[in-house]
Order: structure tokens, then C-alpha cells, then sequence
């Protein structure tokens, strides 16, 4: 069994929106969302076990069971989702701006998580493509800001 690899401990699940949890598996899987309990069949080896909508607020933790193993979600919120996108701007830390390191050092915010896609440029004479690898849990993962 593998969880799509947005699903990791610290995630945040978009509130007021169906809550989707999904990955791949050889036989039927079943998903705990706190008391919450749905068993679903994989199709073509994939599967998709949706929850109703949610508002705000957590911790949670949801518990994956399928194939022999059970994988443990914990501190998952349910909350605003914002994706960021743009050019090299949006890789600038915050501690290599000026004052950045003294400001970030003393930042603590447990109800903000980011979740990074990891990506490199492969740079030709004319241009550059942007190549987004394939994420796995064990290298990214959701971070408390």
C-alpha cells in the first residue's frame, strides 16, 4: 500500500471541501478520520476513500490500513489550502533577507504548514524547463512554519 505523497503527519485538508485521502493497494483498504471510518476497493490498483466536508479545527489523526500494514497520520488540520507558484522569487528564504534570520529565528506558528514540491532546472541555451520529481513521503513532508 503507498499514500499519495501529500499525505504525510502536519498536513492541512481543505476545509468545506470534500476530503479526499487516496494512493495504491492490492487489496481493499480502510481509513479511520478520527471516529470516522470508510472501507474502500482499490480499481486498477488505486483507490480514493472520501469523507463529507469539514470545518476548521483539528488536531486529527487518520489511521491507513491495507495490504498488511497500518500507517499513522497525526496532527492533521483542516483549514485554508494556498498553493504558491512563481519563478526563483518563491525559493528565497527568509533568512537571506536583511533582519531575515533574527525575524524567522523568533517565529513560531503551529496553525501554518507549508509543503514544498521539489523540482530542479535543466538549463538549455534558449530556455529552462522546470522538472518536478516524483515525491515520495520519505523526502518531503508537511512543515510547521
Amino acid at each position: 500500500m503507498e499514500l499519495g505523497y501529500l499525505f504525510t503527519d502536519h498536513m492541512v485538508l481543505q476545509r468545506e471541501k470534500p476530503i479526499r485521502i487516496y494512493g495504491t493497494a492490492d487489496t481493499a483498504v480502510t481509513v479511520k478520520f478520527d471516529e470516522a471510518e470508510l472501507t474502500v476497493r482499490p480499481d486498477c490498483g488505486k483507490w480514493c476513500a472520501e469523507f463529507p466536508p469539514m470545518e476548521a479545527g483539528g488536531p486529527h489523526k487518520i489511521e491507513i490500513i491495507g495490504d498488511g500494514e497500518t500507517v499513522e497520520l497525526y496532527d492533521v488540520m483542516v483549514g485554508e489550502v494556498f498553493l504558491a507558484a512563481g519563478q526563483s522569487n518563491m525559493a528565497h528564504l527568509t533568512f537571506g533577507a536583511i533582519g531575515g534570520f533574527e525575524k524567522a529565528r523568533g517565529y513560531y506558528n503551529s496553525d501554518i504548514r507549508l509543503f514544498t514540491v521539489p523540482h530542479h532546472s535543466d538549463g538549455g541555451s534558449y530556455q529552462f524547463e522546470w522538472q518536478f520529481e516524483r515525491v515520495s513521503t520519505s523526502k518531503t513532508a508537511w512543515r510547521i512554519c
